[in-house]
């Protein structure tokens, strides 16, 4: 579903994935460890099309990421990143933001849809008419993850989903994602309890996989 092949990627001198490969199958669980600086965050906004590799090839099912194809790859693509800087207030319109896109407008779901998601990630009932001043960091991310996910695309890309999480929520998160076997997930999070549970681990300490 998405592979890396011999990829160099650097910011100015300084050099953060050289000749990096690895090959991650459909409806895989991965979490992508390494300590900070390793390439975790890089190699996410890499699949995205944000930053591009000076040498080697990023596929996504079998497509080359590059400026021509990253609009058809964003399709099949859910993105969170680690931090959520959106200026809006009301806790219904964050959980919605997705669908207000043309693209997504069919994809829009009905508030039992969205109701038994925010159920799943162990959010309280009538958030929605909150405000997200009122919420934690941990509740607004749950909410986000949530409203992705019901966007039902085979790819998701998370960076450091529990930053704000406690074990509990983290657990009830990824139990979720776990039972989408055609979902694929890549994660990068510095959380032991996180990188237990998925299929697989690619350690960036190493040079490829």
């Amino acid at each position: 579903m998405i592979s890396f092949d011999k990829v160099n990627i650097q910011y100015g001198d300084t050099k953060v994935l050289e000749h990096f490969s690895m090959q991650i199958g459909r409806g895989e669980k991965v979490a992508l460890s390494g300590p900070s600086g390793s390439g975790k965050s890089t190699i996410i906004n890499a699949i995205m099309g944000f930053v591009t590799a000076s040498a080697g090839t990023i596929k996504v099912n079998d497509t080359p990421v590059n400026p021509e194809n990253i609009r058809s790859i964003r399709k099949n693509i859910s993105w969170l990143p680690q931090e959520l800087s959106f200026n809006i207030k009301e806790c219904r319109r964050l959980a919605y933001l997705p669908f207000e896109f043309q693209a997504n407008h069919s994809h829009k779901p009905t508030e039992e849809e969205m109701n038994k998601m925010l159920s799943e990630f162990l959010l309280p009932e009538g958030i929605l008419q909150r405000t997200t001043d009122e919420i934690s960091g941990g509740q607004k991310q749950r909410l986000m993850l949530a409203s992705i996910l019901l966007l039902k695309r085979p790819i998701l890309l998370l960076d450091e989903p529990t930053s704000a999480l406690d074990a509990l929520s983290a657990k009830a998160v990824l139990d979720y994602i776990n039972k989408q076997p055609e979902l694929t997930m890549v994660s990068s999070s510095h959380d032991t309890g996180w990188t237990q549970q998925v299929t697989k681990v690619i350690d960036l300490k190493k040079s490829s996989l």
